[in-house]
């Protein structure tokens, strides 16, 4: 019988010994005692390398505010840009969040406010870097920016003599209380279990990662290096699905199966952060937090081809062939049959939880399909086999194929 578990989301969590941990699950389709919800915003492209961690933390940001509030198909925009030119040369968003750094919201009617420069193609050969320091670190509270532009042979470009201008005090924004860095994950199922109860997880690669532990790019040979996504949940292949900003690959989409995720933090080669007492302009940071209805995961058995031992045994003056199968779980009830119209079958069948076998006896020659269904919790697996049987009732050996 499948349990359900209601889990409350709020804003700092204890992990729930013994929770159920279903097959899979996503932030953007997650099963609420509502209905399944997305609490995922929407895509974005980093425009160049460099800010991909910017745009993990703020689509985690992003994400956890959503849950904390129950909000569906959330719209919130953060500025990747705002936060990036903030830690641009430090490189700690913990200390810079926890400080009461505010991450102001996407002006949708203004491309050039709080954004990366236009003709920039990385971040370390632009000229404005430090004009926009000076409007996020004014001494009179953090200041949203703009680009100036002008036009040049009928193309607009920023003004070089006036690059930028500081705006008024950031308003609407978003702060936070805390951001953890996780390292008591031990197994696939702690990771799984921080996933669902605290929200998404950010993953920051540490220098090259290879053999495509993490995306299934278009060249084998490529390493993974320096990048940071954020994982939003898994599937039931031993996938983990991620939110990217990478150029041209940005998406919901997922990792190579059987990712050793635990292998790569005690490496150090990845590293992990949660954020958690999220508030939009100063407010409580979990007013309505989502409730989740998850279903406890019944693995699903997976069975070994079907072995033979042909002419295995003459009992009662009759030729047996041998059949078995494998199980990797326990397995409630077998069931052989074979393909066998021209003639009747003699049969003995032994099974356990974990294994089948069954003696075979036919009464005519021929190619015949053996096969076996198992059922475990519902679920039926199912193997077949193709194969030539001797005849049962006379003497000599039999062919298998």
């Amino acid at each position: 019988m499948k349990r359900i578990t209601f889990l409350l989301l709020i804003a700092f969590t204890t992990q729930l010994f013994g929770q159920n941990i279903p097959c899979n699950f996503s932030w953007e389709n997650a099963p609420t005692t509502n209905g399944n919800k997305n609490f995922i915003t929407s895509i974005k492209n980093q425009p160049y390398q460099g800010p991909c961690l910017a745009f993990a933390f703020n689509a985690a940001i992003e994400t956890k505010y959503a849950i904390e509030n129950s909000i569906n198909n959330p719209t919130l925009q953060l500025s990747e840009a705002y936060i990036d030119y903030k830690v641009w040369g430090i490189n700690n968003f913990e200390s810079v969040l926890e400080n009461g750094f505010k991450i102001p919201t996407k002006n949708v009617l203004n491309s050039n406010f709080n954004t990366f420069p236009p003709q920039c193609n990385d971040e370390f050969n632009c000229h404005f870097v430090n004009d926009v320091r000076n409007c996020i670190n004014d001494t009179n509270g953090q200041k949203n920016y703009s680009f100036n532009m002008i036009e040049v042979n009928n193309s607009f470009v920023i003004d070089p003599n006036n690059p930028v201008t500081c705006q008024s005090v950031v308003s609407n924004s978003m702060t936070v209380n805390d951001v953890n860095q996780i390292s008591n994950i031990n197994s696939n199922d702690d990771l799984k279990l921080k996933i669902l109860n605290e929200g998404p997880v950010i993953l920051k690669v540490n220098g090259l990662v290879n053999a495509k532990k993490f995306r299934n790019y278009s060249t084998p040979n490529t390493p993974f290096s320096y990048h940071a996504f954020t994982i939003i949940g898994w599937t039931n292949d031993s996938e983990w699905i991620v939110k990217d900003s990478w150029p041209s690959m940005s998406g919901i989409t997922q990792t190579k199966a059987n990712v050793d995720i635990i292998g790569l933090i005690n490496s150090n080669n990845v590293e992990l952060y949660q954020v958690s007492g999220v508030s939009y302009n100063g407010g409580a940071t979990s007013l309505n937090p989502v409730v989740l209805s998850v279903t406890d995961c019944s693995p699903v058995p997976v069975l070994s081809n079907i072995e033979v031992d042909i002419d295995y045994a003459f009992i009662g003056g009759y030729l047996y062939h041998k059949f078995w199968v494998i199980s990797n779980e326990g397995i409630d009830n077998w069931i052989w049959g074979i393909d066998y119209p021209n003639g009747s079958l003699k049969r003995s069948q032994v099974n356990n939880s974990n294994y089948s076998s069954v003696l075979l006896s036919p009464t005519n020659s021929g190619m015949v399909t053996v096969f076996v269904n198992g059922y475990k919790n519902g679920i039926k697996v199912t193997k077949e086999r193709r194969i030539y049987l001797s005849n049962g009732q006379l003497s000599g050996r039999g062919n298998g194929r």
